[in-house]
């Protein structure tokens, strides 16, 4: 029977070989070489120190955790019940392991995942972990395999949209050494999106109003100084009743029969680019809104047509971008 090399989705570990292979492989010294557990949190990485070292995970019944050492030879001995079931959690085994000098001068040991599951029996063989200077060719194919593997579940989890990613940093250079923060997505420059349409960042010059700076960010592009700061969910209803509002950051509004609408929020800011869409009447049509404050943020919407803001059915959105 050949040698079979028994995938995982890994980018360093090499699992323990096929116990009926009759070619014991071995990798150079520094090769991390896995003994699976009973589930991921029970696995053991071993990476030899010097050259010639060899581990086995025993199983037995009604046996204590223990740590052997003879020449280069490491056996561990896991803990067993009655009936043989193994007791050893992965951080029994590596803790023995830490407390026994002649095993430390020999290995390095590690837990895969909590290290909090039970650890598993290789074989009454041992497992060859330290080969020569150079070692078998064996620990890097499998290597290479493990990669391809685990290239192609994420690489192809990525394009198809079902394998998320834990954060994004993008900067002026790339390939720099980050340390993101998980959930969310950093931009030294600004995040570009063709999808977005021109009335959303386009410059608000209406009703003699001039109170903007000229945007100077290009069509569809957020940075610090474009991102979204506010937004209000309006329902003008019909007089007496009140009108509701609701969003984010929105703090109060009022309107006239006059046609005018003023949405003020709790934040204070720089600069303000606002946008309103309508919803409901289709004859219910707003003109562009306009800064009158900044500190606070408070906008006005004059509606065109027709000229009163007091039927009801005539709600919108009013979107404000700025810093």
């Amino acid at each position: 029977m050949g040698t079979i090399l028994t995938e995982v989705e890994s980018f360093d570990s090499v699992k323990a070989p096929n116990p009926l292979e009759p070619v014991r492989a071995s990798g150079g010294v520094g090769v991390p070489y896995t003994i699976e557990g009973a589930d991921p949190d029970g696995g053991i990485t071993y990476v030899a120190l010097i050259s010639g070292v060899r581990v086995r995970h025993l199983g037995g019944k009604n046996t204590p955790v223990s740590v052997v050492v003879t020449s280069s030879d490491v056996t561990v001995q896991l803990a067993t019940d009655l009936a043989g079931a193994v007791l050893s959690t992965a951080n029994d085994v590596v803790a023995k392991i830490t407390a026994n000098p002649a095993a430390l001068a020999l290995i390095n040991a590690s837990v895969t995942g909590s290290g909090n599951g039970l650890a598993g029996v290789s074989d009454i063989n041992f497992m060859k972990i330290g080969g020569g200077i150079f070692g078998s060719i064996r620990p890097a194919l499998q290597a290479l395999t493990n990669r391809s593997r685990w290239l192609f579940k994420y690489t192809k989890g990525w394009l198809d949209g079902t394998v998320s990613f834990k954060s994004i940093v993008v900067d002026l250079l790339g390939g720099q050494t980050v340390t993101p923060i998980p959930g969310r997505v950093t931009a030294h420059e600004g995040v570009f999106s063709s999808l977005v349409s021109a009335p959303q960042f386009q410059t608000l010059k209406s009703q003699g109003k001039n109170s903007l700076p000229n945007p100077t960010v290009p069509l569809g592009f957020l940075n610090l100084s474009n991102t979204l700061i506010g937004v209000a969910f309006i329902q003008v209803l019909a007089a007496p009743s009140v009108s509701l509002y609701w969003g984010m950051n929105v703090n109060s509004i009022s309107h006239s029969k006059t046609g005018e609408c003023i949405v003020t929020f709790n934040i204070n800011c720089s600069h303000a680019l606002p946008m309103a869409v309508s919803h409901g009447n289709a004859l219910f049509v707003l003109s562009q809104p306009y800064v009158i404050s900044l500190s606070p943020l408070t906008i006005k919407i004059i509606q065109a047509y027709p000229n009163t803001l007091t039927a009801a059915n005539q709600d919108f959105v009013l979107y404000v971008v700025g810093e």
